[in-house]
């Protein structure tokens, strides 16, 4: 049985890839067109860039990124199988953290919140027996599965979807079920 479940932010429940979009609105890529992890490779634009003008935005980045269509409701569906920590990996610059704070604080409310949130990008250090990740990152799903009895579930993006090592789930409008199933239903691995 399932007793906590670690959800990542960016690409779970928010939008990270259509608050990038935007910053390069001379471009024609959508979602669909950001087909691997790099972003700026998938823009045809140097990395340091697309983190340039990331930055330049600040906290009102990190914070005004739009939730992904369905994503309270995933939350609230995850409630009802564990306790939810939200496990996000802020970039190096400070106001990363503190816009992503504030972006869960106003979508699910500082009493969900508080206390709730890690801020790493070793999710794997949170793996312990009995606890589920559900994140958009193969390495991230990847070594939290070397743990013993964890289970964890990638959150199917067009950036990995050439993955199929890992239970997946695709973005659409029955993902919250077929999340919700998968981890009420699956053992975790031993």
């Amino acid at each position: 049985m399932i007793d906590r479940i670690f959800c990542d932010v960016d690409g779970v429940l928010a939008d990270f890839v259509g608050g990038v979009l935007k910053l390069f609105p001379d471009s024609s890529a959508t979602h669909t067109d950001i087909t691997e992890w790099n972003i700026s490779n998938c823009l045809g634009v140097p990395n340091d860039e697309v983190w340039r003008r990331v930055n330049a935005e600040g906290i009102e980045f990190w914070g005004h990124l739009d939730p992904i269509p369905g994503a309270l409701q995933f939350v609230r569906g995850l409630e009802e199988i564990a306790p939810v920590t939200f496990a996000t990996t802020p970039s190096r610059q400070p106001h990363s953290a503190a816009g992503k704070l504030g972006w869960l604080q106003y979508h699910f409310g500082t009493k969900r919140t508080d206390g709730n949130v890690v801020l790493t990008s070793q999710k794997h250090l949170l793996a312990r027996p009995d606890t589920a990740l559900v994140d958009d990152k193969p390495e991230n799903v990847g070594q939290f599965l070397e743990a013993d009895d964890v289970c964890a579930v990638l959150f199917a993006q067009p950036w990995n979807g050439t993955i199929t090592d890992f239970v997946s789930v695709e973005n659409s409008q029955k993902r919250t079920l077929k999340v919700l199933d998968i981890l009420a239903t699956v053992e975790p691995a031993a």
